[in-house]
């Protein structure tokens, strides 16, 4: 039998009698009416913050879907290496960060909800729940409406992800533009990240390269990975600036320096191509190898690559193997390619998805003739990209 669920009330009156107060009043509202005598609200305001840091940092934003609980679970239980150690204390660091949303929505405390409720739609790091899921959107979506008043962006982006998404309500990007903006002026990082993003593809507003390129700046000069890691592919591209091979590796160096596993992925291909820096096969599957342990799959199986051909590391076959079984048990289908190789009675590939066309064809079309010849044979254009 499923699990009931409290109703969910109706939207609070949008007026408040605390509408002047402070961001950290705003965090702290419910709480301070519901909280239990023993901790007191700005202890809650600690721990939700360290919780939601966490969970931004490792999920960026609550967009990475790597940390599926279903996805996850045999890549670490079905290996006895340690290489997948970062990956796997990732995850028992969200089933924490879980703990504590759970643990504060449960006293009401209003902006634990929209996290707590992506971790349920997403499965990162415990099992997916659509019916919570839909139960604490709605609470997160109605609590951010009725304080929107209150000084804080954070309240200000996650609707503009609820909207944008249509997390609990009917999707509207126009609506999501608008508080992306308004919490991106009010100088709030991963605001101006997502802006960017949303200006980039033409997501409520028209595409703008520059302006995009504007607020991924705006961003990463306060350090946002995610930030610096889109400036450094616009500069690789020559999207929205001058095409700049070494500002692309700068910028790419200052996020994957923060542990940004895309952000590796991409320096780690500068170093095995030598773009914007001196060919250097160690310095590829370092960059590779940090990526690869947290779990991304194309990274895994770039490092598979290097260990099948010996560049950058000594040729090793089981290690390779490894790493390709890695990748391909979350779905890349190179890797799958490699493994029905070595293993012809397993599954061949069919399909070559979006996120698998974006990493190929940029290493195809820097030369990997292996890769060129994957794509080809799926009648797959792989050059002029």
């Amino acid at each position: 039998m499923a699990e009931r669920l409290p109703s969910v009330s109706v939207q609070r009156n949008l007026s408040s009698p605390f509408s002047s107060s402070t961001s950290m009043v705003g965090r702290g509202l419910e709480a301070i009416r519901n909280a239990p005598a023993n901790e007191p609200a700005v202890n809650m305001d600690e721990r939700y913050r360290l919780a939601r840091d966490s969970y931004n940092r490792i999920t960026d934003d609550g967009n990475e879907i790597r940390f599926n609980c279903d996805a996850t679970a045999t890549v670490i239980n079905g290996n006895e290496s340690e290489s997948l150690r970062p990956l796997f204390s990732m995850r028992q660091q969200l089933k924490q960060d879980f703990s504590t949303f759970q643990e504060l929505a449960d006293q009401d405390y209003g902006k634990a909800y929209f996290p707590l409720a992506r971790m349920y739609l997403g499965g990162q790091g415990i099992p997916r729940n659509a019916e919570k899921a839909e139960y604490y959107m709605r609470m997160a979506f109605n609590w951010c409406t009725s304080h929107q008043a209150l000084a804080d962006p954070e309240i200000w982006m996650d609707l503009a992800e609820m909207y944008g998404n249509g997390f609990g309500i009917e999707q509207n990007p126009v609506q999501s533009l608008s508080w992306c903006r308004k919490a991106a002026e009010a100088g709030l990082a991963g605001a101006q990240y997502n802006l960017g993003l949303k200006i980039e593809y033409g997501l409520g507003v028209k595409q703008d390269a520059i302006q995009a390129v504007f607020w991924y700046r705006k961003a990463a000069d306060q350090g946002y990975a995610g930030a610096q890691c889109n400036l450094g592919l616009n500069y690789e591209c020559g999207y929205g600036v001058e095409q700049n091979t070494v500002q692309a590796a700068f910028w790419y160096r200052r996020a994957a320096e923060q542990g940004y596993a895309y952000a590796q992925i991409e320096l780690g291909a500068l170093y095995e191509f030598g773009v914007g820096v001196a060919r250097d096969g160690e310095q590829a599957a370092f960059w590779y190898r940090k990526a690869a342990e947290q779990g991304h799959p194309y990274a895994q199986d770039f490092l598979g690559e290097l260990y099948w051909a010996g560049f950058g590391v000594a040729q090793d076959y089981e290690k390779a193997v490894f790493w390709y079984r890695q990748a391909a048990d979350q779905g890349a289908p190179r890797a799958q390619d490699m493994l029905h190789r070595v293993y012809p009675n397993g599954p061949a590939v069919e399909t070559v998805d979006q996120q698998a066309l974006y990493w190929y064809r940029k290493i195809a079309g820097r030369g990997h003739v292996k890769t060129q010849e994957f794509l080809s044979r799926f009648d797959i254009n792989w050059k002029n990209r």
